[in-house]
């Protein structure tokens, strides 16, 4: 049980191979964490001054619909690809050969994802990484529309009812969450972009 609950987590376990079958966070980290965090704090900032001057809080705007629309697109766009990475046939890139003991993952060039397996950590075939990173931006997808919906329902049915100064400071606080959940989601997305860009012309 505890395991299933920890599957969609699994990707932020992955590290980088540097070689030596040794991990370490390399550019993942600033993938996963540097990048989504900054982005979201300049979008916060900028959010701020335009509350300062007056404007609606994004997440309650009527434009923002139209993001809204697209995150509940994209769940369906991820599982659909969860499906078929699970419906494809075994191959020489997606997967290693197997033995009486079972599929092993395939060795992976250094500069690829590395994870703990049975407790030590070994190289990841493209097809458990690419699963576990699709995993990952689904949950994310997820997230973002259930917390956009609840913040959009508090606030209009003014359920909240707080201080100008605290309702503006947990409008930035909902919004950096929001945007850093977005952000990460598109980071990573273009990270699996170019891994497989990068794997299949070395191939």
């Amino acid at each position: 049980m505890d395991e299933l609950k920890e599957l969609p987590f699994k990707y932020l376990k992955i590290r980088w191979h540097n070689g030596d079958n040794q991990p370490f966070y390399g550019f993942k980290k600033d993938i996963d964490w540097i990048w989504p965090i900054k982005f979201a704090t300049y979008a916060t900032l900028i959010h701020a001054i335009f509350l300062i001057l007056g404007a609606t809080p994004f997440f309650l705007n009527e434009k923002f619909s139209i993001i809204i629309s697209s995150l509940q697109i994209l769940p369906g766009f991820y599982i659909a690809s969860l499906a078929a990475l699970g419906a494809l046939q075994k191959t020489n890139f997606l997967d290693c050969s197997s033995d009486t003991a079972g599929d092993k993952d395939k060795d992976i060039p250094p500069g690829g994802p590395i994870a703990k397996i049975a407790g030590n950590w070994r190289n990841m075939s493209r097809r458990r990484f690419l699963a576990n990173a699709l995993t990952h931006i689904s949950l994310l997808c997820f997230l973002a529309i259930f917390f956009i919906f609840l913040i959009q329902y508090l606030y209009s049915s003014n359920i909240l009812l707080v201080t100008s100064v605290f309702y503006y400071i947990g409008i930035l606080i909902v919004g950096w969450i929001i945007i850093f959940l977005i952000s990460q989601m598109l980071t990573i997305t273009l990270m699996i972009l170019y891994y497989l860009g990068d794997r299949a012309y070395r191939k």
